[in-house]
């Protein structure tokens, strides 16, 4: 029987619903299209994973007003700091938080909502 190994939290982990500035230009291996830029990310992982881990799990964001429409469940609407954009749900990744560079805002809670029953449609999670 294993045990849980109690690991010391991190007091600047991100939450689940946080939007971050990430720099994501770095990526290695990111390739194709795999979103390579710094943007902002949403944080989508479990907060008690998130204070353990050195990890994130994130979904980018792109802004509404270039190309990006809502298409769900590839992408959806969400709005951060007054601002509309898009979650960018099949480029769902780990992400070390190192990259994480600042706080931007946390997302609406019907946002997230609708984020989570996104990528459950992704990943064909029932």
């Amino acid at each position: 029987m294993s045990r849980l190994i109690k690991m010391p939290g991190n007091p600047q982990a991100p939450k689940r619903g946080e939007v971050w500035f990430a720099n994501l230009g770095e990526l290695d291996p990111s390739r194709g299209a795999e979103i390579q830029k710094s943007r902002p990310v949403l944080i989508i992982g479990n907060n008690i994973i998130n204070q353990r881990r050195r990890t994130a799990l994130v979904v980018p964001l792109a802004t509404s007003g270039g190309k990006a429409e809502a298409n769900p469940p590839i992408t959806v609407g969400v709005m951060c700091g007054g601002k509309s954009g898009i979650a960018v749900i099949d480029q769902l990744r780990a992400l070390d938080k190192q990259r994480l560079v600042s706080l931007i805002d946390t997302i609406h809670a019907g946002d997230l909502e609708l984020v989570i029953q996104a990528l459950c449609q992704v990943l064909e999670i029932v």
